[in-house]
C-alpha cells in the first residue's frame, strides 16, 4: 500500500507508458473478440507478424523494433499453423522472413491455462506448477497472443468460473511481463448478426473484458471488414477510429497503413500504382542482394 500527497506525486520523475500493442500496455491484458469465420485467427496472425517483424500490415503495433512474439494456438495444429504462414510470406522479402524466423514463436499442444478451482488439491499443485512454467516462457516474449480463450480453459466455463479465469490471467501477464491479447468469440444474437459488437459482446469472461484496457473487433458489414476499438483508456483519441482493412495475398492488412508505408520508403508518387498494385510490398529493409528479376517494370518492382 502506498500513499503519498498530491505535491510527491507530481514530483514524481514521469515514466514513459510502454505499450506492446496501441492501447495495450505491457505486462496487461487485451482482448480481440469477433464471430466465427470472419478471419480473427488470421488477423491475429497477422498482429503477430508486425510485431515480430520491421513490416507494416495494419499499424497496430507500438514497437518501433522486432520484438518476441508467441502464438498460443489450442484449436489449431502445427499443420494448419505451416499451411498459413507459408501463404503469408509468399510475398515478404528474405530480409524480413528472416525476423520473423527470429522473432515469431508458436505454442501447440497446449494444456489448459485455467482448471476449476473445484479440482482436486493433487490436480491444483500439479497445474499451479504448470502455469509457473507457463509464465517462464511467457517472460522470454513481449507479446503473447492466446488463440482462443474459450480452447485455452479447458473445463472452466466462461460464466461460472468468470472471476477465476480473469485473475489468473492477470497474473500471467503481470508475472511474466508480457502483454496477453485472448482472442475470444461472441455471444450467438452478434453472430447471427441481430445485435451490434459492443464491449459486453464476449460469451461470458465479463470480469476479464471489465479488466482489460485495450478490446477491440474485427467485423464485416456490406462485405466490407473493418477494427473497431470497443474499449481503448490509455489510447489517444485522434487513434480511436474504425479503420477498414483488406485480405491481400493471405494477409489482413490495413491499405492506408501499407500505402504509406510504400510511399515513404520508396518515394512513389504515382497513386495509380499505390492503389492498385500487383503485389504488396511490406514495409521492411531489402537485402542488398535480392534484385527484382529483369527490372521489368515498376509495377512488377513493387
Amino acid at each position: 500500500m502506498l500513499i503519498q500527497s498530491l505535491d510527491n506525486l507530481l514530483n514524481q520523475e514521469k515514466q514513459p507508458l510502454d505499450f506492446t500493442l496501441n492501447g495495450l500496455l505491457k505486462s496487461h491484458v487485451g482482448m480481440l473478440i469477433a464471430a466465427p469465420n470472419i478471419g480473427k485467427s488470421h488477423l491475429a496472425m497477422c498482429l503477430a507478424m508486425e510485431h515480430s517483424s520491421s513490416m507494416v500490415l495494419l499499424g497496430m503495433c507500438a514497437n518501433k523494433k522486432p520484438a518476441k512474439t508467441l502464438i498460443v494456438s489450442s484449436e489449431d495444429s502445427a499443420q494448419i499453423l505451416q499451411n498459413r504462414m507459408e501463404e503469408k510470406l509468399v510475398n515478404c522479402s528474405v530480409a524480413l522472413k528472416n525476423e520473423l524466423k527470429q522473432n515469431l514463436h508458436f505454442m501447440t499442444d497446449v494444456e489448459p491455462l485455467v482448471i476449476p478451482p473445484e479440482g482436486s488439491m493433487q490436480e491444483q499443485e500439479a497445474h499451479k506448477l504448470y502455469v509457473q512454467k507457463v509464465m517462464d516462457t511467457f517472460s522470454q516474449f513481449d507479446l503473447v497472443i492466446i488463440d482462443t480463450v474459450t480452447e485455452s480453459i479447458g473445463r472452466c466455463d466462461e460464466v461460472k468460473h468468470d472471476r477465476h479465469i480473469k485473475n489468473v490471467f492477470q497474473q500471467m501477464a503481470q508475472k511474466s511481463g508480457a502483454s496477453l491479447l485472448l482472442v475470444h468469440h461472441v455471444n450467438k444474437d452478434e453472430i447471427r448478426g441481430n445485435q451490434e459488437i459492443t464491449m459486453a459482446s464476449g460469451a461470458g469472461l465479463t470480469s476479464v473484458m471489465r479488466l482489460t484496457k485495450c478490446l477491440f473487433t474485427l467485423k464485416s458489414k456490406d462485405n466490407q471488414l473493418s477494427i473497431k476499438y470497443l474499449k481503448c483508456n490509455y489510447l489517444p483519441s485522434h487513434e480511436n477510429k474504425e479503420f477498414n482493412v483488406e485480405i491481400k495475398n493471405g494477409l489482413t492488412i490495413n491499405p492506408e497503413r501499407v500505402e504509406l508505408k510504400i510511399s515513404k520508403s520508396r518515394s512513389i508518387k504515382n497513386e495509380a500504382i499505390l492503389n492498385t498494385p500487383k503485389s504488396i510490398t511490406l514495409g521492411g529493409s531489402l537485402s542488398t542482394n535480392e534484385t527484382p528479376k529483369n527490372n521489368r517494370n515498376l509495377r512488377e518492382v513493387l
